[in-house]
Parts: structure tokens; sequence; C-alpha cells
């Protein structure tokens, strides 16, 4: 499977992979059979939300793509000001909604921002 920082079971009973040395997200049946996968730059966290969609982050990039693999909507590096994306290790959809981002910024940056935002 190689580089992993996280894995989540989905409500399906799959396992859905952020392979951050393979530059993709994969979901696999218990067989360990890949089912599904799309590509992004090294992923850290991928959760599949209640529209079937799946919400990504990694370095620098938070990303919703569609059951296709095609982007729905992304935030990048510089698109809140003043919050530097950075190491986007942690992403997940509210209830209401909402997504909350759990944003490392790495050693020398820690303090010069928020590390979590509610969007």
């Amino acid at each position: 499977l190689g580089e992993f920082p996280s894995a989540r079971l989905t409500p399906q009973g799959t396992v859905l992979v952020a392979h951050m040395d393979m530059t993709k997200v994969a979901e696999y049946d218990v067989s360990g059979k890949e089912v599904w996968s799309a590509e992004f730059p090294r992923p850290w966290s991928a959760e599949r939300l209640k529209s079937g969609n799946t919400l990504i982050c990694g370095t620098k990039l938070v990303r919703e793509v569609n059951s296709s693999g095609k982007t729905v909507w992304e935030l990048n590096e510089n698109d809140l000001p003043g919050n530097t994306l950075r190491l986007m290790a942690g992403c997940h959809r509210l209830p209401n909604g909402n997504t909350i981002f759990a944003n490392y910024l790495g050693h020398g940056h820690l303090g010069e921002q928020p590390q979590f935002d509610l969007r």
C-alpha cells in the first residue's frame, strides 16, 4: 500500500486511503481490491461525504471531488487572505454543512495564524 498518513472506513464498509507517495486517494473493498481512486498531490486525509463526494486535503490544498473524480470545489494555498494553507492534515464535514480544516503550519510558522479554520 505504500506511504499513507490516513485511512478511513466508509459507511459502505470500504476503506478510503490517502496515498501520499502515489499522489492519489484510493478506496478498497474488504478483499483489498481498489474500487475507486482520484488523483491528488500529496494527500493527507480523505472523507466520504453523505452526498457520495469525497473531501480530500493535503499539502496546500483542500478539494471535494465527485464519484468520477472531478473537482466540485477546492481551496488553494492563498485563497484565504492572511491564512496560508500549509499542510492540511485533516478535514471533516460537519452535520450543518460547514467544513473544519486542520492546518499544520510547520516549524518556523507556529503562532502566525490559526491552525484550525471553519468554513
